[in-house]
């Protein structure tokens, strides 16, 4: 899985959907999607999440 940083020209969607593929084979509940998805949070999309 690859960082999101909302700075550049990845597609989010994109991004979305490289992570559900790693998701639902692991069976990771909503609580643990969360948590690993923030962790691949970058730059300006970081600190979109973490303000609010």
């Amino acid at each position: 899985m690859s960082v999101f940083r909302g700075d550049d020209k990845i597609n989010i969607f994109n991004c979305l959907h490289e992570f559900e593929e790693m998701a639902e084979p692991c069976n990771w509940t909503d609580i643990q999607k969360i948590i690993y998805a923030k962790r691949l949070l970058r730059g300006s999309a970081e600190k979109f999440v973490n303000y609010g």
